[in-house]
């Protein structure tokens, strides 16, 4: 393994420290408020190679006393999404994702997948890989009361020109 490889690994994190907030948080997309300041950002590397993405993406994770909040900075060239019926596909689309696991020697874990559009994706899957690829048997679930907003800097399906990145803003609640 060469050097800078293995200052990359030495960077690894095995916990993220989400700090709590007595700050309301609109869920709009802007990530704007001054809590989300006082978050940490995560910067994501791809697997196994732990190479920066060619398009980077950074999150914020805060919580209240009903919501886990997750905020994306998504810098993409080409922003494009097309589902827009619930519990699409959007994982074939650009996207991005939180799972939740709650316990973390035990299944279940929750599955949120918001593309682009703000088109949600939410499952309950009672354990990892059951049900083989069927993604939606799990998918009959409804995490009502989530609530997600995207914004956009650039122009949606539109391959001729260069956008800059999208924002994604997540509440999760703790209730459903």
């Amino acid at each position: 393994m060469d050097q800078q490889k293995e200052i990359e690994m030495s960077q690894l994190r095995e916990s993220y420290d989400c700090p709590y907030t007595d700050q309301p948080i609109t869920v709009d997309g802007h990530l704007d408020e001054s809590a989300w300041d006082k978050a940490e950002v995560l910067d994501f590397f791809i697997p196994v190679t732990f190479e920066k993405p060619i398009s980077p993406t950074e999150a914020r994770m805060l919580w209240d006393d009903d919501y886990l909040y997750v905020g994306f900075k998504a810098w993409d060239k080409d922003i494009w999404s097309y589902l827009t019926e619930r519990d699409s596909s959007t994982c074939s689309e650009d996207v991005l994702e939180v799972f939740v696991k709650p316990e973390a020697e035990r299944d279940p874990y929750y599955n949120f997948e918001i593309n682009a559009l703000n088109t949600v994706f939410d499952a309950y899957n009672v354990k990892r890989g059951a049900g083989g690829n069927d993604h939606h048997r799990w998918s009959r679930w409804d995490c009502q009361r989530l609530q997600s907003a995207v914004f956009v800097k650039g122009t949606m399906n539109n391959w001729e020109d260069e956008d800059e990145f999208w924002q994604l803003e997540v509440g999760i609640p703790f209730a459903d």
